[in-house]
């Protein structure tokens, strides 16, 4: 109804929705301020006001000190927590280590523990492929759902386990370091093994006088149960 009159902010609506939340970005703080009062006027005319802000943005935070409008400096986006004033990603490994800390634990709690390690950008993969690998194991093995993990796969949970609150110093990046798109350039590095294989794509920025390197995503996948035979 109202791409004509805001067509930035309608856009944003239309296709960067996810969960209740919106997610977008702009080229200088100009450009994101003047988006910020698009928006506010088209959730205005359509009568859903926005509840909660963040920003990046020096500048806009500074706008919305003077008009008195709430906003977080750390928040969470796609379930990715986000410091806006280090403009990094973090995760709270608290999430896992307090739920399911050292001692009994069965095949049940395994698969709990390695499914709270949500990531989009699959940043944490090489951490969680270790429990997907001992939860990978316990089929293998035969164990039951409420079944305590025998003492060799036990011992792998608790050095697990204990080494997630190492996670708390871990700081991603949130922009890639992409200035001028023809100095640019993506790398893709893939592994195998015969338990899993992964990939892991960079962006690489050619500076004046250095190349920036930062890991935009990342991906793995366990090697089947079942093994297959090919006969050319």
């Amino acid at each position: 109804m109202y791409k004509a009159e805001f067509p930035t902010a309608a856009a944003l609506v239309d296709n960067s929705n996810f969960m209740g939340d919106s997610a977008a970005g702009a080229e200088s703080d100009d450009c994101v301020t003047n988006f910020y009062y698009e928006l506010i006027h088209l959730m205005n005319r359509i009568r859903l006001p926005m509840a909660t802000w963040a920003t990046n943005s020096k500048h806009l935070k500074k706008v919305w000190r003077t008009k008195g409008v709430d906003f977080k400096e750390v928040t969470q986006t796609l379930a990715i927590d986000w410091d806006t004033e280090l403009d990094t990603f973090s995760v709270d490994p608290r999430d896992v280590s307090d739920e399911y800390g050292e001692g009994p634990t069965t095949k049940r709690q395994v698969l709990q523990a390695t499914a709270r390690f949500y990531h989009p950008l699959g940043l944490l993969f090489p951490v969680s492929v270790v429990g997907k690998l001992l939860f990978h194991d316990t089929w293998c093995r035969g164990l039951t759902w409420e079944e305590n993990l025998p003492s060799d796969f036990g011992a792998l949970w608790n050095t697990w386990i204990s080494n997630l609150p190492h996670l708390a110093h871990l700081r991603v990046p949130r922009w890639v370091g992409i200035v001028d798109r023809s100095h640019s350039r993506v790398h893709v590095f893939c592994n195998a093994s015969e338990r899993a294989y992964e990939a892991a794509l960079y962006f690489r920025s050619c500076m004046v006088d250095n190349s920036v390197f930062h890991l935009a995503r990342s991906q793995n996948r366990l090697a089947p149960l079942r093994r297959s035979l090919f006969l050319g």
